[in-house]
């Protein structure tokens, strides 16, 4: 009984680490495609081609998404590269770190992999997956870096 929860409690984390918890994405785990003694997490990581760099300012702190694995929510506007652009930013912070005291206002640099659904505009991935500086993050005016 004990080996049969361990190894789902594990099939359950690895696939929510491979979505990253956002919907439309097309980043979405499948066990069945693994090869033996590979990383998920490495399989599961959008190519670097798919993350973008943005400058935004925060607009809107929503309430934290509880469902699944947990995440930070606000909505930002795009300075740059799209300006003016409104995005709901979907840190996880199973993985990753809040940004702790964010306030509407306050600018930041985000990297991370945008997605664009039916009445949704977001970015996720904001998170390193593997290692710090391997995928995402969001670094606050002062220059402190959240991964």
């Amino acid at each position: 009984m004990r080996l049969t929860v361990s190894v789902l409690a594990c099939a359950v984390a690895c696939g929510l680490v491979a979505g990253c918890g956002a919907s439309g994405t097309g980043y979405s785990s499948n066990l069945s495609t693994l090869s033996t003694g590979s990383s998920l997490a490495a399989q599961s990581v959008p190519s670097q081609s798919k993350f973008t760099t943005i400058e935004c300012t925060v607009t809107e702190l929503l309430p934290a998404d509880t469902t699944g694995l947990p995440h930070q929510r606000f909505e930002v506007q795009e300075t740059s590269p799209d300006a003016g652009m409104n995005l709901e930013v979907d840190n996880d912070v199973t993985y990753g770190e809040e940004v702790p005291g964010i306030q509407v206002g306050d600018d930041l640099t985000i990297r991370g992999v945008e997605y664009h659904d039916p009445g949704k505009n977001g970015i996720h991935w904001t998170h390193h997956a593997n290692v710090a500086g391997d995928a995402g993050y969001i670094e606050t005016a002062d220059g402190t870096i959240y991964q």
